[in-house]
C-alpha cells in the first residue's frame, strides 16, 4: 500500500506543477521550463513525501487502515507532513541573495503543504475506490 501512495503523491504533485506553470506562463508569460523540469522536479519529492505520509498515518492511526481514517483527519495528517518537509527542506536549502528569505520560505512551506493536503484527500479517494 505505501507504493501506492507514493505513486498517487508523485503523480499528483507533477501534474498539479505542470498545471501551475503552464497557468503561470499563460497569464504571467513567466515559463517554469526555461528554469526546471517541472515534472522531474516535483515527482519524486512527492513520491518521497507520499512515503513519509503513509508512515505517519501507520504511526499515529495503528488500528486502522487508510480507507477506514476520516477524508478530513487525512488533509489534516497530509498538510502536517507538508508543513513539516517544507521547514525541513528550507533549514536545509543554501540562503539565495536574489531572493528575502522569509519569501523563500513562506513560497516553500505554503506550496509543500498545499499539494500534501491535496494529494492526502486523491490518496484517500482512490484507495476507497481500489479497497
Amino acid at each position: 500500500m505505501a507504493a501506492k501512495v507514493a505513486l498517487i503523491w508523485g503523480v499528483t504533485w507533477a501534474v498539479l506543477t505542470v498545471l501551475f506553470g503552464v497557468l503561470l506562463e499563460t497569464f504571467t508569460g513567466f515559463s517554469l521550463e526555461k528554469h526546471i523540469d517541472p515534472m522531474a522536479a516535483v515527482a519524486f519529492p512527492g513520491s518521497i513525501f507520499g512515503l513519509m505520509f503513509y508512515t505517519f498515518v501507520t504511526l499515529f492511526e495503528r488500528e486502522k487502515s487508510l480507507v477506514e481514517i476520516p477524508l478530513s483527519k487525512l488533509v489534516l495528517m497530509g498538510a502536517g507532513v507538508g508543513f513539516i518537509c517544507g521547514a525541513l527542506a528550507l533549514t536545509m536549502g543554501t540562503p539565495n541573495p536574489n531572493y528575502p528569505f522569509w519569501k523563500i520560505g513562506v513560497t516553500m512551506v505554503v506550496s509543500t503543504t498545499s499539494l500534501s493536503s491535496i494529494s492526502a484527500f486523491l490518496s484517500g479517494v482512490v484507495m476507497r475506490k481500489i479497497d
